[in-house]
């Protein structure tokens, strides 16, 4: 069977062919996946057009232990923006249980270094644009878990409450 059907050529093929291109899915899935009030504010417009000069939006889905086992990495998706590490921009970390009525104070921190997440390697990268699965260090004593990271002082979260029969 793996001779007439490769696993990894089978799968990279069903992912070419199946998913789309972020340029194309964000258009109609950000109204699904960000929790703004306004779904054509700044955030939302630069999320919807997969804007690299935009707003930063970034999705942390899960925090990685680091070799040494001493920190974390923030894994997640860039939406929106460009992630330029080395303390040149200040971000908004939210957590997943972040409400705008109720959190009026959010932590403001840089991004410490970037990563390419390529397998099970992670790859040093001074700039990261969207549309790319990242991690970013520095972050790790305000985030827990999953949560989004914003350049936008008035940013909302992600969510990731939807139904398997969404797109």
């Amino acid at each position: 069977m793996a001779s007439w059907l490769p696993i990894k050529d089978t799968l990279l093929d069903m992912t070419i062919v199946h998913i789309p291109s972020p340029v194309l899915a964000q258009k109609y899935r950000t109204e699904i996946i960000y929790n703004g009030p306004d779904k054509n504010d700044p955030c939302a417009e630069a999320i919807k057009n997969c804007d690299p000069t935009g707003e930063l939006m970034v999705f942390v889905s899960r925090m990685i232990p680091t070799a040494d086992k001493r920190s974390f990495v923030a894994f997640g998706r860039v939406f929106s923006g460009t992630v330029v590490a080395g303390g040149a921009t200040m971000v908004k970390i939210m957590g997943p249980d972040f409400d705008r009525e109720t959190q009026a104070d959010v932590p403001m921190k840089s991004i410490e270094g970037s990563l390419l997440m390529m397998g099970n390697q992670m790859v040093p990268a001074n700039e990261i644009e969207c549309g790319t699965l990242c991690g970013l260090t520095g972050s790790d004593q305000l985030l827990t878990g999953s949560g989004t990271i914003s350049t936008h002082k008035d940013a909302s979260n992600f969510h990731l409450h939807f139904s398997p029969a969404q797109p």
